[in-house]
């Protein structure tokens, strides 16, 4: 009998996909030195977002150079809207991002 192939065989395995989206993130945020992704029910109490119970949260957000409060909403708000495109092109990438650290790389 033959294999059946996959239905989303001309995606790429999530982790490659996940490490290209972020890499067009640092690309598109220059400032961005890294930033980790935690499910918000890991977090203490003290620090998730006021009334949100579930969902994923962009917690250690590190920028260099430093840039004015306004530059660092607005790059935070892109890192966010970036992963939420992530998981809702690919469902998959919900459970594979929680408690990972991205950072920049320097060469």
């Amino acid at each position: 009998m033959p294999t059946l192939g996959s239905l989303n065989a001309e995606l790429a395995p999530i982790a490659e996909d996940v490490s290209a989206r972020v890499s067009d993130i640092f690309e598109q945020c220059p400032h961005l030195a890294g930033f980790t992704v935690q499910d918000v029910s890991a977090l203490p109490e003290s620090v998730r977002p006021q009334g949100v119970e579930e969902g994923l949260a962009v917690t250690d957000l590190a920028i260099y150079p430093l840039v004015s409060r306004e530059q660092c909403q607005t790059i935070y708000e892109s890192l966010s809207l970036a992963l939420l495109e992530l998981i809702c092109d690919r469902p998959g990438a919900k459970e594979f991002l929680p408690g990972r650290t991205f950072a920049r790389s320097v060469h």
